[in-house]
Formats: C-alpha cells, sequence, structure tokens
C-alpha cells in the first residue's frame, strides 16, 4: 500500500518533535516522522560525568510559536498552576 505525505521528518530530533507538536492539531498537512532508533536518547555522548543542560525550558520550539499548544512548556506550567 502506497502512502503520500505533505512532510516527512526524519530523525527525531529537537527541530522534528517541536515539527510534529506544532502539526498535531493541523488536518491539513499530512506528516511522517521516522527515526532509527527505536529509544530515545537525548544527546547521546555529548554529556559530561556530573553535567547539566543548560539551555532554556522554551527553548523547545513549540512555546514561542504557539503557547497555548499542548505539548508547549509553557501551556504545562500554566496548566499545573
Amino acid at each position: 500500500m502506497e502512502q503520500q505525505y505533505d512532510l516527512l521528518g526524519v530523525g527525531a530530533g529537537i527541530f522534528n518533535l517541536s515539527l510534529a507538536a506544532l502539526l498535531s492539531d493541523n488536518k491539513s498537512v499530512t506528516s511522517h516522522f521516522l527515526d532509527k532508533n527505536t529509544d530515545l536518547e537525548w544527546y547521546p555522548g555529548l554529556m559530561l560525568d556530573n553535567a547539566k543542560m543548560q539551555t532554556c525550558c522554551i527553548k523547545d520550539l513549540v512555546s514561542l510559536a504557539n503557547p497555548v499548544n499542548r505539548y508547549s512548556f509553557l501551556n504545562y506550567l500554566s496548566s499545573k498552576v
């Protein structure tokens, strides 16, 4: 069976995860995202022992584009207050 998509994302990195979140409620764009790994690894091999990520929490690329998106960090915080 052949399937056609408007958008194909290769790799489940920060950008494609954010794009998938933004497209989750958009019914006019058909999309599919692929990754070679079966498990999620966040920056594999880049973290040093006892290191912490130093990044702004709204750099999820969803919050700034649509703060009320159900996958945005700002929406998450708002729902917990």
